[in-house]
């Protein structure tokens, strides 16, 4: 039994002796590969491939370098190197993005989503990067009057989009913009189709707005009888009638 007890403590002792030598993480070998990978790409550029398959090598290296080995400034170069060779490929458009938000690079990236705008055929897909762009300006930035003009060029793509709704009228609201808010409020009725409630209170809204800040009383009044028309339990339309 001593000999047995003697033997695991040896083997337990060159087990630890072992795992001190070894750099043992899988991130750390993973690392190594993706450098090597990285090496290679650069090692193939220098030989001046066409211009495709340039950018493929680019976009590669610059994967590896954003993942995993977390150099985005490297990785930054990589991606504008591939999008240069060639531009309207999108992965190093969308990758760039990310390591210049990572890197803080915030003024750099409207031109980044405009260039993919531009690039970018659905409507729908096209609304909600103008709604990225409105609430980078808005939240990064400090540019109002730049996200009140991305939002409003997202709803005018997706109209029945209430969350592009609600952020065009949020940017409108806090700019005193009561033309535009008037506007939102009505596309925003006009998406509530389905929900009376909802619609009715969205009516409200817009007639208060028209009443306090447009002057516009015979309107006011219409909106007040048409959400009373929509959801006749809405107390406040009967009590500002």
């Amino acid at each position: 039994m001593a000999a047995a007890m003697r033997a695991v403590d040896a083997a337990s002792a060159e087990a630890t002796r072992s795992s001190d030598e070894e750099p043992a993480p899988e991130s750390s070998s993973r690392a190594g590969v993706a450098r090597a990978l990285v090496r290679h790409c650069e090692q193939e550029l220098l030989q001046n491939p066409d211009p495709r398959r340039g950018a493929r090598l680019h976009y590669e290296a610059a994967r590896l370098l954003e993942v995993p080995l977390w150099d985005f400034a490297a990785a930054a170069e990589h991606y504008e190197a591939a999008r240069k060779a060639w531009p309207e490929h999108l992965p190093p458009l969308r990758g760039l993005r990310r390591v210049q938000t990572a890197l803080g690079r915030y003024s750099n990236i409207p031109a980044l989503i405009d260039a993919e705008i531009r690039s970018t055929r659905d409507p729908l897909r096209r609304a909600l990067l103008f709604y990225e762009k409105g609430c980078l300006h808005r939240d990064y930035l400090e540019d109002h009057r730049g996200a009140r003009a991305a939002f409003a060029a997202a709803v005018e793509l997706d109209p029945t989009n209430l969350s592009l709704l609600k952020a065009w009228r949020l940017a409108e609201l806090a700019a005193n913009g009561w033309a535009n808010l008037d506007k939102a409020y009505e596309l925003t009725t006009t998406a509530l189709a389905n929900d009376t409630r909802q619609r009715a209170a969205v009516l409200v809204e817009r007639a208060r707005l028209v009443a306090g800040k447009v002057r516009d009383l015979p309107l006011a009044t219409a909106l007040y009888e048409a959400a009373l028309k929509v959801d006749p339990q809405v107390p406040r339309a009967i009590r500002e009638l």
